[in-house]
C-alpha cells in the first residue's frame, strides 16, 4: 500500500488499525510463544509497527523493543500508546524498504503485515534491509495474507536464512482471508 493511503488511515481516529490482525494479545498463536519459553527475551524490533501494539506488547514481556514505521501518524500514536501503557518503546520513522534510522542486531524480529503490503521489487528491497539486522539466533515472526504472499514466497525469501515452522493457517474474521502466521528461528 501506498505511504499517503497509511497517513490517512491512521489520521482517521474511528478506524481501528489493529483491525488488520488485531492487536498482540489477540493473536492466540503469538502469545504462546511467549508463554511457552520458546522466545527468550533479549532485544526485538516490529517491522511496520502502526499503533504499536506489539511492540508495547513485547515491552511488557521484558524485551528491548524498537518499532519501526513509515507512517509518521502511526508512530505520534504509538508514542501515545506505549506512554499510556507505561512502557518505553524507541518509536522509529523509517522505511523498511531503505532503513535509515536503524541499524544493529535483533535477537527477535515481529513483522505482522508489513512484507504482506509491498509489491514483489519492494520485498527484495525490505529483504536487503532487514536480513542485516539479524544474528545467527535471530528469531522472527513473520504473519502475512497467504494470497499476498504465498508460503512458498515465504521460503525462497527466508528459507536460506532461517528455519521456518508454520504455526498456523486460518481464515481472519474480517477479511475473510487466510492468513500464515510464520515462525523462523536461525
Amino acid at each position: 500500500m501506498e505511504k499517503w493511503l497509511y497517513e490517512i488511515m491512521y489520521r482517521i481516529p474511528f478506524i481501528p488499525i489493529a483491525w488488520i490482525f488485531g492487536a498482540a494479545h489477540e493473536q492466540k498463536e503469538y502469545v504462546q510463544l511467549f508463554e511457552d519459553g520458546v522466545i527468550p527475551g533479549g532485544r526485538a524490533i516490529d517491522l511496520g509497527c502502526g499503533e504499536g501494539s506489539n511492540a508495547i506488547y513485547l515491552s511488557q514481556k521484558g524485551f528491548d523493543v524498537t518499532g519501526v514505521d513509515f507512517s509518521s501518524t502511526a508512530i505520534r500514536r504509538a508514542i501515545l500508546n506505549a506512554k499510556s501503557a507505561d512502557e518505553k518503546v524507541n518509536f522509529v520513522e523509517d522505511d523498511l524498504t531503505d532503513l535509515q534510522q536503524v541499524s544493529g542486531k535483533f535477537d527477535l524480529l515481529v513483522d505482522f503485515g508489513a512484507l504482506n503490503d509491498l509489491n514483489p521489487s519492494d520485498r527484495d528491497a525490505y529483504m536487503e534491509n532487514v536480513l542485516p539486522l539479524t544474528h545467527s539466533s535471530s528469531n522472527f515472526i513473520l504473519m502475512c495474507f497467504s494470497k499476498s504472499v504465498p508460503p512458498d514466497e515465504v521460503e525462497i525469501r527466508f528459507g536460506d536464512h532461517f528455519n521456518i515452522t508454520n504455526l498456523t493457517m486460518r481464515s481472519e474474521r474480517v477479511t475473510a482471508r487466510t492468513i500464515d502466521l510464520y515462525y523462523m528461528a536461525s
